[in-house]
């Protein structure tokens, strides 16, 4: 990584960086550490039209020309950045290529668009550039929710200027962002085969919500019958008058209340010897929200409700163990931020099931039972990020063209 100085420094461009507005010396320190220095003469093309592009710049010195096509659109000076929508667009292709057919009304090709770069952007003087490659960030933006905020909201205006001056790819890629799924982004559909995935998402009907500043979500002590799914916006989780997490575009909340209206049906899964009677009282505890969640900055939120999820989840059991393993880890998490409630559904009395015994119990019963392999009960707990892969590697969907990323330059 580069040396971080003071306000003239690393740190001090970081910190006027609209990327990273918001975020902690820590962070921001975590973000140096991945970065690297590069410097470039008059008359040099950082970015070009038409490249795939895996990289961002924030701008330690100097000043560079932004064009599209013959047309010099703005200038580009310290302390400001370009090429994030090329991180974004790595971001919002990782997470959505299990089901790129799930698409709502769009080619399942438009989300290459999104990593073509929109304009020329040269050196008008000598430059020094801070670089940031999304290998190096793709952690970072998994437990950073601010800055998954400020990167989609700063991607999506750079989309809407590009088009605006004309951009074919830049309208291409803005037709993809509005064609995603909230619960393939949500992760909920993790492995869920491309049949089933298709079948739930033709049946389930979607209700979303513009959430302006200020408006509170969830409330502390209320009954859940619900999650949420981020699609835009930020969200403040507020346990005891005291934040204790964000949730930015992509997360999800509130599925603890919704495992626990879901989980008694799945009581046959316990064994016969097991006393249930603490189970059925965590369960009971569980539909309690244990913490506020309040709208930080102003976004789009999908609602599912348990009965729509039930449905789901009857159709697809793999559906239903990503539903468990993200609750269980919102459980430990709430125990963690001093959650009373939390820790009272998680303990285990005398020989009775618990809650925490419960859902590790049906999530290894489910996942034998959905690969008939009982070592895949090991598998860790899935995540709404799955793994890059090479274009050869890509899977194909029949009837469709294979999605997956042209050779990086």
């Amino acid at each position: 990584g580069v040396l971080v100085g003071g306000e003239a420094g690393v740190l001090g461009a970081f910190r006027r960086c609209p990327l990273l507005y918001g975020l902690r010396d820590a962070q921001l320190l975590e973000c140096a550490a991945k970065a690297q220095l590069r410097t470039y003469r008059p008359g040099d093309v950082v970015v070009k039209t038409g490249d795939v592009g895996d990289s961002m710049f924030v701008i330690l010195k100097g000043l560079l020309r932004c064009m599209v096509g013959d047309k010099e659109v703005k200038r580009i000076a310290q302390g400001q950045c370009f090429g994030e929508v090329a991180i974004y667009a790595q971001r919002t292709y990782h997470i959505n290529q299990e089901h790129p057919t799930l698409l709502r009304g769009v080619d399942n090709t438009s989300l290459l668009n999104l990593m073509i770069r929109t304009a020329d952007i040269a050196c008008t003087v000598d430059c020094t550039l801070i670089e940031l490659k999304w290998d190096d960030l793709e952690d970072f933006f998994e437990t950073c929710p601010r800055a998954v905020y400020n990167l989609q909201r700063l991607a999506v205006t750079r989309l809407q200027e590009a088009a605006s001056h004309g951009s074919a790819h830049a309208e291409s890629a803005l037709n993809a962002l509005e064609a995603l799924q909230p619960l393939v982004c949500s992760g909920l559909l993790r492995t869920v085969t491309a049949e089933d995935a298709a079948y739930v998402v033709s049946e389930l009907p979607v209700s979303s919500f513009w959430c302006p500043r200020g408006r509170r979500l969830i409330k502390q002590g209320d009954t859940g019958d619900s999650l949420f799914v981020v699609l835009s916006g930020l969200f403040s989780c507020v346990l005891n008058g005291k934040e204790v997490r964000q949730f930015g575009p992509g997360s999800m909340f509130g599925e603890v209340a919704v495992c626990a209206r879901l989980a008694r049906r799945s009581e046959g899964c316990m064994p016969k010897t097991a006393r249930t009677d603490r189970l059925l009282q965590g369960l009971s505890q569980c539909l309690i929200r244990t913490a506020d969640v309040v709208c930080a900055e102003e976004g789009r939120v999908f609602e599912f409700k348990a009965s729509v999820l039930e449905v789901a989840a009857m159709w697809s059991r793999r559906i239903t163990f990503n539903l468990f393993a993200y609750g269980k880890e919102k459980l430990r998490e709430a125990i963690l931020n001093g959650s009373k409630d939390a820790k009272a559904a998680m303990e285990r009395s005398d020989d009775s099931v618990s809650v925490d015994d419960f859902l590790e119990i049906t999530g290894k019963l489910l996942r034998i039972d959905e690969t008939r392999d009982p070592d895949y009960s090991e598998a860790p707990p899935p995540s709404r990020y799955i793994p890059r892969r090479r274009a050869s590697a890509a899977p194909a969907t029949e009837g469709a063209a294979p999605l997956a990323p042209p050779p990086l330059a």
